[in-house]
């Protein structure tokens, strides 16, 4: 397992004094760190973590820690060979939410915005979950240099899978995005990041 970065276990901490009882939270967070830091993952790591938290940190919400229970569990479950990673996902929030005392109704937010993550297209309409999505594809906009650096890390994590049958299944993920009206939902996203997303898989898809 890869070491726990110091800004990551901070985070938690924050988060945890205000959401989670403390009889369970020690064992909520070492199931985090066993899972993220899991060796076959390359991009859906500590790291992307940090990267949704401090996104997340500059936006208004309205209900700040249903948002930072999505990011902490969205990718908790991420097997490469299987396609129901989001459902899995979900379910195991909804598990530990329930098991802290959550209301069923914030639980069942957590565990609709990750369903949610399987195809990146809203089943709620709240803004928290648009602006949520939204950080979650804020990779595709990166610059250039870390824009490949993240594809490369993708193509590792499913390095399983023959070349030829992985640029199919990768064409039709970049042009699914590419199809849409737009790749983000909020305003704010699209002025910040559309239009180099929309470069970024342009130019993936000519490589």
């Amino acid at each position: 397992m890869m070491s726990v970065p110091p800004a990551l276990e901070a985070a938690w901490a924050t988060f945890a004094a205000q959401e989670v009882p403390p009889v369970v939270g020690a064992v909520a967070w070492t199931n985090l760190c066993t899972r993220y830091g899991e060796a076959h993952r390359h991009y859906h790591t500590y790291q992307h973590l940090i990267d949704l938290l401090d996104l997340a940190a500059a936006r208004p919400w309205r209900d700040a820690g249903r948002v930072q229970a999505v990011i902490w569990w969205h990718d908790v479950i991420y097997d490469p060979w299987q396609r129901d990673n989001e459902a899995r996902s979900a379910a195991e929030a909804a598990a530990a939410l329930q098991s802290w005392g959550w209301p069923a109704e914030r639980r069942q937010w957590v565990e609709t915005v990750i369903r949610a993550t399987a195809r990146h297209e809203p089943l709620t309409g709240d803004p928290d979950e648009l602006a949520f999505l939204d950080m979650d594809l804020a990779v595709l906009a990166r610059p250039a240099e870390a824009y490949d650096a993240y594809a490369a890390a993708i193509r590792r994590e499913y390095r399983h899978v023959p070349g030829s049958l992985y640029r199919r299944g990768r064409r039709q993920v970049l042009e699914a995005f590419l199809q849409r009206p737009h790749i983000y939902f909020t305003a704010r996203a699209r002025a910040e990041w559309e239009d180099a997303a929309r470069a970024n898989l342009a130019r993936e898809l000519n490589q």
